[in-house]
């Protein structure tokens, strides 16, 4: 199935601008967990989203650099019909982003380059481009 390009390239720019927004440093673990404080009210809500911080934090690294990595395929490639060349280049360049956004996080106050999220976003970008590539199989 093709993709119009200019929709594909519209859906790359907007989520680059959305993994931009969330490498600020209003997002660093410090202001997500004030944010979770604001539930403490809420004993069971506060203490399940207290107790599984980390794990939310790392699993939007797989969801930032999974779609990311779907929407640059979807635009280089026209869909999402896989092409060992276009897949692998388009996961190079993700994996350069996530290096990128990485780095971005390592300027903004109250943020660091951490390794391990760097390994999770490149996870994200890895499953998404393993499923794709196995669409063609099954």
């Amino acid at each position: 199935m093709l993709m119009s390009p200019v929709i594909a390239w519209l859906a790359v720019i907007f989520w680059l601008g959305v993994i931009w927004f969330f490498g600020r440093a209003g997002f660093g673990r410090a202001n997500t967990q004030r944010l979770i404080d604001l539930l403490k009210h809420y004993r069971r809500r506060w203490g399940f989203l207290d107790k599984h911080h980390g794990k939310f934090r790392a699993a939007f690294h797989y969801i930032e650099f999974g779609a990311c990595y779907a929407a640059l395929y979807a635009a280089v490639s026209g869909g999402f019909a896989w092409h060992y060349g276009k897949g692998a280049a388009v996961w190079g360049a993700t994996c350069g982003l996530a290096y990128l956004d990485e780095l971005h996080q390592k300027r903004s106050g109250g943020r660091c380059f951490r390794r391990v999220d760097l390994l999770h976003s490149v996870l994200g970008a890895s499953l998404i481009m393993l499923f794709i590539f196995l669409r063609e199989f099954f």
